[in-house]
């Protein structure tokens, strides 16, 4: 990278679902409003310079639709990794305790595809709550602070 570089413009995408997005390589950015969680969110999805597709606008409303049974899934997932480190965690209001910040939706969104779900918690300030989907299945969570 030249000294130059450092001066251009990130490109942006202007997305008809996740509105105005700041393109890198692989990948888009921005925030977009999650309407369960009644807010906006940060979103990742792995593109082209064209920027998302349908297929993960579509997968980004079914996340919307199931995000209570999703928030169930990451409320277990969490409470199970949390009780290595206090034993007797217990989650009692996932979402006054949990916020959800980020959504990284792949290329191709399938139930194949590995996804994820990030959160910050009130429990510790200080780390990331990250939760790997491949469909609606949790697979694990990366604490990350």
């Amino acid at each position: 990278m030249g000294l130059f570089d450092l001066f251009k413009k990130v490109p942006r995408i202007q997305d008809p679902l996740f509105g105005e997005m700041r393109y890198e390589v692989g990948f888009a950015s921005g925030n977009t409003r999650f309407e369960p969680a009644d807010k906006d969110v940060e979103v990742l999805v792995d593109c082209a310079t064209d920027g998302p597709t349908q297929a993960q606008r579509d997968f980004f409303q079914k996340l919307q639709r199931d995000y209570p049974m999703l928030s169930s899934t990451c409320a277990e997932m969490i409470t199970t990794e949390f009780r290595n480190w206090k034993e007797d965690f217990t989650i009692r209001d996932f979402p006054a305790e949990f916020t959800l910040v980020c959504i990284h939706i792949p290329e191709n969104p399938d139930d194949k595809s590995e996804w994820t779900m990030s959160f910050t918690s009130i429990h510790d300030l200080n780390h990331h709550f990250e939760v790997a989907f491949i469909g609606d299945q949790a697979q694990h969570v990366q604490i990350d602070g």
